[in-house]
């Protein structure tokens, strides 16, 4: 919200941002964590506990997600936790948010309830080859709440397929962010991508 807020006061940014009859059309994009934050922004709910519980339940299917923090060992008992979600002066929705796009989102903490409310227009993006954030209880669980939601599956695509290929390679807890899965043609990806985002955002912000 604070980038928005900055953008719609830069005059020679805000000359260039369509408005209708609501006021300007912003849409929001982001990676992994980014994706949970494009959501949050599109009205969707953490809720602490809920994570919590998969990670006590799922931590070997979903191990990368739950050891974060943990030097990427298997993740141990997690600590406690408070009881209630994040209160409601929490919120973190932006009403000039018109549209979303999510790729490989941690979306495990979102509540169902929170997420069928979103009234965005939303696009996901699942690796179906994610091992850092594991598509059944991420994206899919994201995309199964969601009122109208259009996820898109990458057929043999790791996390970092949405990321341009650094020059050097980069160690994370889920390989090296540079490499690919045999097979993946990361730059032919996301020449597709680019064209995709684009053309989603053109239908959706007028």
């Amino acid at each position: 919200s604070r980038v928005i807020d900055a953008i719609l006061a830069d005059p020679a940014w805000k000359a260039r941002i369509a408005t209708n009859s609501q006021g300007p059309l912003v849409g929001a994009l982001g990676h992994s964590a980014g994706g949970y934050t494009v959501l949050a922004l599109a009205g969707a709910k953490p809720d602490l506990p809920r994570m919590r519980r998969h990670c006590l339940a799922e931590a070997s299917e979903d191990p990368i997600f739950c050891g974060m923090g943990r030097a990427g060992a298997a993740a141990p008992p997690m600590p406690p936790l408070p009881a209630a979600a994040l209160s409601a002066k929490d919120e973190l929705k932006d009403e000039r948010v018109r549209a979303v796009v999510a790729m490989s989102p941690a979306g495990v903490l979102l509540t169902a309830e929170s997420l069928a409310t979103v009234r965005p227009a939303t696009l996901i993006y699942e690796a179906e080859l994610d091992r850092f954030v594991v598509p059944r209880f991420h994206a899919e669980w994201v995309a199964s709440n969601l009122p109208a939601a259009n996820l898109h599956r990458v057929p043999n695509a790791w996390h970092f397929a949405f990321m341009d290929t650094p020059s050097m390679s980069l160690p994370s807890p889920d390989g090296d962010v540079a490499a690919n899965p045999p097979g993946f043609d990361r730059d032919a990806f996301l020449k597709q991508l680019a064209v995709e985002v684009t053309a989603f955002f053109d239908k959706t912000l007028i």
